[in-house]
């Protein structure tokens, strides 16, 4: 649901008919809101709505003829320290170092982009409450 808000937020490259006050707009006349991404000019993809954007991308992923590791965001920032420890496990590895360091401010750097993107706790007070996954959609 986070995504589909970012998405609301700023499209990036994803086009589809929407306004911020009908967002994410999946449905049309009870059809799915087809959604395009345009990665270049000859690189032009076409889904049947924005949440198909979302499976088309990570199913490319799960179809891959080689191995893969899938780590969800919020495992990640919530249990840091098992979750790497049990990556570098996997792939056969050993971490370097027992600290983390969490990087308070936006990670994105502040790009014009980006403008508007969590910080750590931003991202904390966001993903850790279950009633906020579908806050600002209509």
């Amino acid at each position: 649901y986070h995504w589909m808000g970012s998405m609301c937020r700023k499209s990036y490259v994803c086009n589809w008919p929407h306004t911020k006050l009908n967002c994410p707009n999946l449905l049309k006349e009870g059809k799915p809101n087809e959604a395009r991404v345009r990665y270049s000019p000859e690189n032009k993809t076409r889904h049947e709505s924005l949440v198909g954007v979302w499976n088309d991308y990570y199913k490319e992923y799960l179809d891959a003829p080689f191995p893969r590791l899938l780590i969800r965001f919020e495992d990640l920032l919530f249990h840091p320290e098992y979750v790497i420890s049990k990556a570098c496990e996997c792939v056969g590895g050993q971490r370097r170092t027992n600290k983390i360091e969490n990087v308070r401010g936006n990670a994105k750097g502040g790009q014009p982009a980006h403008e508007g993107a969590n910080d750590f706790m931003g991202a904390i007070t966001r993903y850790g409450d279950y009633k906020k996954r579908a806050e600002g959609f209509s």
